[in-house]
């Protein structure tokens, strides 16, 4: 591997919302250490023009106009193949990251870990008020140390900066899937990484946004991100992680909300992946719970 040119890679994938982009951009501080990626997953025109974006022409920023439309996996992807920083992290156009960030990077920039979990706080996109959200989980597992919770039940790729080198390594990519395309790719980085680190500073904010494609759902999308979940379990099984799995009876609350008939079909999936040893042991923790 390349000596790195930057101490810090970052990875936005973008797609029609400029203005959202801006905000992003703008949380980052520019500096000479700092690589920012934007890759445009085949934007309109008419809504996005990037002469009007600003920050975008100084050093250390790379705009990649992506024109295959295959989705904000792909365009990860093709933000790594451009990375020159020897620590790599991610950010959504529509999340920011919190206020003195880059400070607290630099506190771990050194550490001799594959991977530093931080937390991340969540706003209303609109009116930047906190709320709930995904990120309470994954915050809690960080004030825990619960590092193997972590490596495989931390799913979204921000929060976390990781080496490029085990990146490299490992040829790790992401899923080009139209919903969670982070899921196996987070999985691998806690499979491959060596020792992990849990450091309890906020560096990042998610926002909940109406028209984002986590809660713009239906069942074709429930159906990949159900998929996905059994190919990280089978990932997880293979590599003797099986403990880790996700209950797939959960993961299939979407399909039995639809119909019976598509409930069985995505059972029927689950034990054609995983098997029917680790279903029917999902089945019974679920009547466990429910005779408590």
């Amino acid at each position: 591997m390349t000596t790195p040119r930057y101490t810090y890679s970052i990875i936005i994938p973008h797609k029609n919302i400029p203005d959202l982009l801006q905000r992003c951009l703008d949380s980052i501080p520019r500096r000479a250490d700092v690589q920012v990626i934007v890759v445009d997953d085949n934007s309109d025109p008419a809504t996005v023009d990037f002469h009007k974006l600003q920050g975008l022409s100084k050093e250390g920023v790379t705009v990649i106009l992506d024109k295959t439309g295959r989705g904000a996996g792909h365009a990860r992807n093709v933000g790594l193949e451009s990375a020159q920083g020897e620590w790599i992290l991610f950010a959504d156009a529509d999340d920011f990251f919190a206020e003195g960030f880059l400070d607290v990077l630099d506190r771990y920039k050194d550490r001799e870990e594959d991977v530093i979990y931080f937390t991340a706080e969540s706003v209303d996109n609109e009116t930047l008020q906190p709320i709930a959200s995904r990120t309470i989980e994954a915050t809690q597992m960080v004030r825990e140390n619960n590092t193997n919770g972590l490596r495989y039940h931390h799913h979204v790729p921000w929060s976390k900066m990781v080496r490029a080198s085990l990146i490299a390594e490992n040829h790790l990519r992401f899923e080009e899937v139209e919903v969670s395309n982070d899921q196996r790719f987070s999985i691998l980085i806690g499979l491959f990484a060596g020792e992990v680190l849990a450091a309890d500073a906020p560096i990042y904010i998610s926002t909940v946004r109406s028209g984002s494609l986590y809660h713009n759902t239906n069942i074709r999308r429930e159906h990949i991100r159900f998929s996905v979940t059994l190919r990280s379990n089978r990932l997880l099984i293979d590599n003797c992680r099986p403990d880790w799995r996700l209950n797939v009876f959960q993961r299939a609350s979407a399909a039995r909300q639809h119909s019976i008939m598509t409930f069985l079909a995505w059972i029927f999936e689950a034990i054609r992946v995983e098997g029917a040893r680790f279903v029917i042991k999902d089945l019974l923790l679920i009547l466990r719970n429910k005779l408590k």
